[in-house]
């Protein structure tokens, strides 16, 4: 008799057991679809955002029924990241069920994982883990190509250039000769004047600004 009545309550014990399990998988169809199983979901996944911000962080809490749970703490942090050590507030469900803070990078450039989580008083359930990814600013613009040099002036000649490369021969004044002399006067030499200084000036476009440039010259005579 003793073993017949441990056999029914093996069994009552067995279908409650059964019915609460078949009530939970009901529970779960509830939500809706692609809400996590632990009914709080963080939003936006993959949040691009300029330094130093803020980004926005949103969690949606549900009840078994898929209903919003209002006036209900969320607690958020940060799992990895640049800002991990930073510790981010507390919000409370609206009557949507949602609960929205902001947080700044204090870090670097990189991507933060961050999830969201609340208590019921039996267990902590954990949202899902999008990142925030910081960017350091605008995404570089590509280099031209090729590479150009510009000079100025862009001729090189010396004022003095033509009159020296002239063809037409002057002949040098001659001294004038001592009363009483009967020698002529013999041409003095005359020094050619001295060139006169230039600058060339080189502009370089569409380079590399982080490799040094080589520019030579090919020196005429």
């Amino acid at each position: 008799m003793r073993r017949l009545r441990l056999a029914v309550a093996a069994a009552g014990l067995v279908a409650l057991l059964l019915a609460g399990f078949g009530t939970v998988l009901a529970a779960h169809a509830s939500l809706a679809a692609g809400f996590p199983a632990s009914r709080i979901r963080l939003d936006p996944a993959g949040l691009p955002v300029k330094m130093p911000g803020p980004a926005s962080l949103t969690a949606t809490v549900v009840d078994w029924k898929g209903g919003p749970v209002r006036n209900l703490p969320v607690s958020f942090n940060i799992i990895s990241g640049p800002n991990r050590k930073q510790k981010l507030p507390v919000a409370k469900t609206d009557k949507a069920g949602r609960a929205t803070i902001q947080y700044s990078d204090t870090g670097e450039p990189g991507v933060d994982v961050v999830q969201a989580s609340f208590s019921d008083g039996l267990e902590i359930h954990k949202s899902n883990r999008p990142f925030v990814i910081w960017l350091s600013g605008p995404p570089a613009t590509s280099i031209k190509s090729p590479a150009t040099i510009s000079l100025a002036p862009a001729c090189f000649q010396p004022s003095n250039a033509a009159l020296e490369a002239s063809d037409v021969f002057k002949a040098a004044p001659s001294p004038t000769p001592k009363p009483g002399s009967k020698t002529k006067a013999t041409p003095t030499p005359v020094a050619p004047p001295a060139p006169p200084p230039y600058s060339i000036g080189v502009s370089g476009e569409n380079f590399d600004p982080f490799a040094a440039v080589l520019v030579t010259f090919d020196a005429g005579p």
